[in-house]
């Protein structure tokens, strides 16, 4: 009789998890179902693959269609789509926003003729970007870089579609009455290099290698730096060693920071090396920063390498090339703002704030400066370029 209750309790519970298993599986189905794409676009039409490793406004002329092996006779301008998810990697929670599929992205069709054809001398220009990207942290109020770990490039896809018209850059509603002239911006810059795998496992990569009492210099040049404000330096570094240690961090010769970093132990399994990091605000007088890096240990087998070196400063808004990508922490609110880029006359200035969904500003020349006006309700990014800075995409096919 025992041995029969036991069993009966058995299959109840079994049923149970049965049952559980089944709601589970529809659930996750339907979540399925509700969230994702039925159809890739790419289940539909020719595509054709270019890609991007820098960030800058690309162009692409008639002869890289051909080049591509697109179709050119009778190429309606209105038929041609770009769809890419910019650079950057996949978030590694499930829970973080990710495109579910590739999106269109807006862009510039240059008609030479104005017949709405795609044919020699007509080109498109558009927003490609770099695999490395940079986030603004709220808590800081800096933005930090990200090197992607697994590309070089960034993906873009061409297809001709006759069915509807593109997505297009338009220009941006022309805003009045600003409350504030804003000429300077937030700057950043980084050295990292990805030279060694310590332990020939993980995602973790880092940069030059010092031994003990080793001294290694790193430039920056940050043109219009505006000297009376604070520049941030952030270090980060990691050493392998069973005695005391330290990295000795200097700027333009003078004392920025010193990191003393725990020492690893010889048992198995245990850390190979120990991590540092440190950020530093610092007042410089010039626009070229050379930031010395010294190693020392007591311990003479001792090794240590430099994981980056990552700049946050201001700068005056001023082209000194022929393009110029800016953005503004110092004054979000709900108002207007007027921007003014020194000897920016001959520019176009695009809001990149969306790589999708970019769109155009209208401007004004006086006295070879450019002005524009936007809400500063959100953090913007925004790009001025000229003719001259155009970017060749790769092309893959």
């Amino acid at each position: 009789m025992f041995v029969i209750t036991m069993l009966l309790k058995m299959m109840t519970k079994f049923a149970i998890m049965k049952r559980l298993i089944i709601l589970l599986f529809l659930f996750f189905s339907l979540f399925n179902m509700m969230f994702s794409e039925e159809n890739s676009v790419l289940s539909e039409g020719s595509w054709y693959k270019i890609s991007t490793n820098q960030t800058g406004v690309y162009k692409l002329k008639y002869s890289d269609f051909i080049k591509l092996g697109i179709n050119v006779s009778n190429i309606q301008i209105n038929s041609i789509r770009l769809y890419g998810n910019g650079g950057g990697m996949l978030p590694k929670l499930n829970s973080d926003f990710r495109y579910s599929d590739l999106i269109e992205n807006a862009i510039e069709v240059y008609d030479s003729n104005n017949n709405g054809i795609f044919e020699n001398e007509d080109y498109i220009l558009f927003y490609g970007m770099s695999p490395n990207i940079w986030n603004f942290n709220e808590n800081t109020n800096l933005f930090e870089h990200e090197v992607h770990l697994f590309s070089d490039d960034v993906d873009y896809f061409i297809t001709i579609d006759n069915q509807s018209s593109g997505k297009r850059i338009n220009l941006k509603e022309s805003l009045q009455n600003s409350a504030i002239i804003i000429d300077s911006y937030n700057t950043y810059a980084f050295h990292e290099k990805e030279l060694e795998n310590l332990i020939q496992s993980g995602s973790k990569w880092f940069g030059e290698r010092f031994t003990n009492n080793n001294k290694q210099s790193f430039s920056f040049d940050i043109p219009d730096l505006i000297q009376s404000k604070d520049v941030n330096i952030k270090f980060s570094g990691v050493a392998r060693s069973f005695q005391s240690s330290n990295f000795t961090v200097d700027v333009n010769s003078a004392f920025l920071a010193n990191l003393s970093i725990p020492v690893v132990s010889s048992q198995y399994a245990k850390e190979y090396a120990r991590e540092v990091s440190t950020t530093t605000q610092y007042i410089s007088n010039s626009s070229n920063l050379v930031i010395d890096v010294e190693y020392s240990s007591l311990d003479n087998s001792a090794l240590a390498w430099l994981n980056y070196i990552q700049i946050n400063a201001r700068r005056k808004l001023r082209l000194t090339g022929n393009s110029i990508k800016f953005r503004d922490i110092s004054n979000i609110g709900n108002f207007i703002g007027q921007y003014r880029i020194e000897d920016g006359a001959g520019l176009q200035v695009w809001d990149v704030t969306d790589p999708t969904n970019i769109t155009k500003l209208a401007t004004s020349i006086i006295m070879d400066d450019l002005f524009f006006n936007d809400s500063l309700n959100i953090l913007h990014e925004y790009i001025g370029f000229n003719s001259s800075s155009y970017l060749e995409p790769n092309l893959v096919g």
